[in-house]
């Protein structure tokens, strides 16, 4: 089992945080990056984050996030 949060940070040095609330340090300056899932037509699955700037997170970002989800959750 991998367990992913549904929502990230990344701040503007480039480091994957936990997702800051209104108000909390980090908010106006951080990306903001959703988990999205979407199943395609050959059975497979493809799991991705996208930023509110409309960009995605690396395969890189998206294993250091499965290294320290409980840190971010």
């Amino acid at each position: 089992m991998i367990i992913l949060p549904n929502k990230v940070d990344k701040t503007p040095e480039g480091i994957i945080v936990k997702k800051a609330d209104i108000g909390e340090e980090g908010y106006a300056e951080n990306i903001e990056y959703s988990l999205r899932i979407h199943p395609t037509d050959k059975g497979f699955v493809i799991i991705d984050y996208y930023g509110e700037d409309e960009s995605f997170l690396a395969k890189n970002e998206i294993d250091e996030i499965v290294n320290k989800t409980m840190e971010l959750i």
